[in-house]
């Protein structure tokens, strides 16, 4: 018997083994990229608007509940005795807003002072001006508006989550078609973009609270029923487009008008 140890020989091997080649390498990882580039931005967007979303919620419920148990305590703001008679000015501001702060969550009350918004140094808009606020789009206005800044310089103060608050009288005694007041919040004090529709946004207010119908005047255009869709839409060049967005968000729990015209569909 033959006892040899025989090693086995080796496989052969084949020709027919497949790989990929650098080129097909190369190829593949540009597409991803691509892809990449187009739908990261895109979930980051989306991602940053469920948390805006988020805190103009959060920033609703505060302010409606402290507008209700003020008027609990205080009454119809109609018949209060409003130091500056039936009209939009400084001393209905800060009369109203230092009452509304009692039942507000604030760290900080400015009224006329300086130090609860932004400044102008903290903004800047795409053609390289600067206001205290944007609009949806982005843009300054030279206007006598500049995104109500005279407004903004009182009924002023600062929530203890970081939210600025200002608050502008229109018609205490609502004689018009207007609401009392509105209410802005800079959802993220100075940080940016500090645009409306973005991270500020405006509540309209009554003696009810704040108002959700498209029939009051400081979510609408002059006062117009409809008017709220020439405001809240990407390509109006409105002095004050992004008033009515507030608006769009509490009906439909989007923000769907940064990257469409949703005119037609409110």
């Amino acid at each position: 018997m033959d006892t040899t140890f025989r090693v086995a020989p080796p496989p052969r091997k084949t020709n027919n083994s497949k790989g990929f080649t650098l080129s097909e390498v190369l190829i593949t990882l540009s597409i991803l990229g691509v892809v990449a580039g187009i739908t990261i931005p895109a979930i980051v967007h989306r991602i940053q608007d469920r948390v805006e979303i988020t805190q103009l919620k959060a920033a609703y419920s505060i302010i409606e509940n402290g507008l209700r148990m003020m008027y609990v305590e205080k009454g119809d703001p109609r018949y209060y005795n409003w130091p500056g008679g039936n009209g939009g000015n400084e001393s209905n501001a800060n009369f109203f807003a230092n009452m509304l702060k009692d039942y507000l969550p604030v760290s900080k009350y400015c009224g006329s002072d300086t130090g609860c918004l932004p400044t102008k140094d903290d903004s800047m808009c795409k053609d390289g001006n600067k206001a205290y606020y944007h609009t949806l789009n982005r843009q300054c206005h030279s206007s006598s508006y500049n995104m109500w800044s005279d407004h903004l310089k009182y009924g002023k103060m600062i929530l203890k989550n970081g939210m600025m608050i200002s608050i502008n009288i229109l018609r205490p005694k609502m004689d018009y078609d207007y609401s009392i007041g509105q209410i802005r919040v800079d959802l993220n004090g100075k940080k940016g973009p500090n645009a409306y529709g973005h991270d500020v946004f405006s509540f309209g207010f009554d003696q009810n609270g704040i108002q959700t119908s498209f029939h009051n005047y400081t979510l609408s255009k002059d006062g117009k029923y409809g008017g709220h869709k020439d405001v809240c839409r990407i390509s109006s060049t409105e002095n004050n487009n992004g008033i009515s967005c507030s608006l769009w968000v509490l009906k439909h729990n989007n923000m769907d008008y940064k990257y469409r015209d949703i005119y037609n569909d409110w």
